[in-house]
């Protein structure tokens, strides 16, 4: 669940940034990004939206699965965070028509998907902070029963998740272009150190956005715990339970993430370091999904963490793997019709 409002989140935010950056020429790197993004966003979107629903009602049927109404039953809050994403949905498919014609400078719909994504993922917090808080996803007893401290160090964490994840997105997008149709001879070696200039650059967006999202989790992240409760620090501090051995490998994958990503940044020739800082973040990511659900089993007095552990492991195991093969199908064919709007590869 969380990957359907991070991924539209971050990459809607890098959609909006990318034109600015390419100043208005056709044959910018930040021009693909945003050919290409513009094709992917609201597409994986839909895509995620329909995978995770159809996942968590066939999930539903499973006897061990454990409250498992409570992931379906979203009130108010989950009708308003559904209108906001099928308008976001809506405007990106705005935005794609618009690109295939060939206007990039117009930025309207963008502003208005980014701003209803933006809007979907406050909503999704709210509505979670309201099943496990309040026990139920209305809107409780109003703006004031809310724990304002936990909610705003949620909503930040939450909200630079979505941009190192929308980075990591851009890194991929970097690695795998313009490596087809390479020809040998040295009458296209400039061609190719072209290329090579032109993934760098994307490369480097991409690094840009995660390390803009992993870094300050040191003090949000921080913030965070400490908002969350007692409960929740001990169960992950006292290096005794599963949960906290996945939370110091997820910190220690992090941390080796931007070791990693700020050499790569330095030198993005060097694949190995790419890629290495690709995986370390990914996985660091990967894990604290995990933690996120641990933290519901600790944070509810109702539930038990050896009742939710394994159905909602396996849950987001599936909600992780499968869109990320989905994701890299999506990158590939959104890469080979953007070449065509951007037109011919990077030349002097």
């Amino acid at each position: 669940d969380p990957w359907r409002v991070l991924v539209p989140a971050g990459l809607s935010v890098i959609l909006l940034v990318s034109p600015w950056l390419a100043k208005g020429n056709p044959k910018s790197p930040y021009t693909l990004v945003h050919d290409v993004l513009s094709q992917l966003t609201g597409k994986f979107a839909l895509y995620l939206f329909g995978f995770t629903g159809l996942l968590g009602f066939c999930l539903a049927w499973f006897p061990f699965f454990v409250n498992s109404s409570l992931l379906s039953d979203g009130g108010l809050l989950g009708w308003l965070e559904v209108m906001c994403y099928g308008g976001g949905v809506f405007c990106l498919w705005k935005v794609q028509q618009v690109t295939a014609l060939g206007e990039r400078s117009f930025q309207g719909w963008t502003w208005l998907g980014c701003i209803l994504f933006l809007g979907a993922l406050s909503l999704w917090i709210l509505k979670w902070d309201e099943v496990v808080y309040g026990g139920s996803a209305g809107i409780g007893g109003g703006v004031s029963s809310w724990d304002w401290p936990r909610l705003l160090s949620k909503g930040i964490h939450v909200l630079l998740s979505a941009l190192a994840v929308g980075g990591l997105v851009v890194i991929l997008l970097g690695a795998i272009s313009w490596t087809k149709g390479k020809k040998e001879g040295n009458e296209h070696l400039k061609r190719r150190q072209q290329e090579e200039e032109c993934r760098i650059q994307v490369v480097r967006f991409g690094m840009a956005w995660v390390l803009g999202g992993v870094v300050p989790q040191v003090v949000v992240g921080s913030w965070l715990m400490v908002a969350l409760g007692e409960d929740v620090r001990n169960h992950f501090l006292n290096g005794l339970t599963l949960g906290s051995f996945i939370f110091f490998s997820s910190l220690l994958l992090a941390l080796l993430g931007l070791v990693l990503i700020n050499a790569a940044f330095i030198a993005p020739q060097v694949k190995g370091l790419v890629w290495g800082g690709w995986t370390s973040i990914l996985c660091a990511i990967f894990l604290m999904g995990f933690i996120r659900y641990d933290t519901l089993g600790v944070a509810v007095a109702s539930w038990q963490t050896e009742g939710i552990w394994f159905p909602l492991s396996v849950w987001h195991l599936l909600l992780s793997v499968l869109p990320l093969v989905a994701l890299l199908a999506f990158l590939l064919k959104a890469l080979s019709s953007a070449l065509i709007f951007h037109g011919e590869k990077p030349t002097e």
